[in-house]
């Protein structure tokens, strides 16, 4: 009742066939989840073609697009599941990509804005604290680029009970001018 069309003589939306419900398929639905998905493949199409301003533009809209846990009040619906990790796979990914061109372009603030929003999500991802420790180096804040540094150290082995990878602990060695593999990473 509540999809009817008074201006259409009561032009039915949904449907009941074949013992299921379907749309109208000439009506055409508007789902945000859908858009993520297109805007951001548009983005990694525009990145892969050598163009970093549209791409973070499309990027940027995708990551806009993504409101937290896809259908939240259905915690444990099955269905949900295998679709509620690829959308959030996808917005750490999208927004980790939107990030580094955000950085490369001297957006440093906005990027590590986003590299915390990411951390919020998912605390173990390198790439982001990497992001996170040069965009504070970038600002001139050792303190807090040392402090997201342990971080990183603590959420890796609280959360998955390893190290942080060479490549993190190198990046570390080298915003502290010390030499890659013989710095102040701590040891285990």
């Amino acid at each position: 009742r509540a999809l009817r069309d008074p201006d259409a003589h009561d032009r039915q939306y949904v449907a009941y066939e074949h013992e299921g419900y379907s749309t109208d398929p000439s009506i055409t639905v508007w789902c945000d989840a859908d858009e993520l998905e297109t805007t951001a493949a548009d983005g990694r199409r525009a990145d892969a073609e050598g163009r970093p301003e549209l791409a973070a533009q499309l990027y940027e809209a995708a990551v806009g697009l993504y409101r937290g846990v896809f259908l939240d009040d259905l915690p444990y619906d099955e269905w949900t599941l295998t679709r509620r990790r690829h959308l959030r796979s996808l917005y750490l990914e999208t927004a980790d990509r939107l990030a580094g061109l955000w950085s490369d372009a001297g957006r440093v603030e906005d990027a590590l804005m986003l590299s915390h929003r990411v951390l919020g999500l998912d605390p173990c991802d390198e790439t982001a604290h990497r992001r996170a420790m040069q965009c504070y180096a970038a600002l001139g804040n050792r303190g807090l680029m040392n402090r997201q540094f342990l971080a990183c150290v603590e959420d890796m082995e609280r959360l998955l009970g390893v190290r942080p990878t060479t490549e993190t602990i190198d990046l570390h060695d080298a915003l502290t001018n010390d030499e890659p593999g013989h710095g102040r990473a701590p040891t285990w």
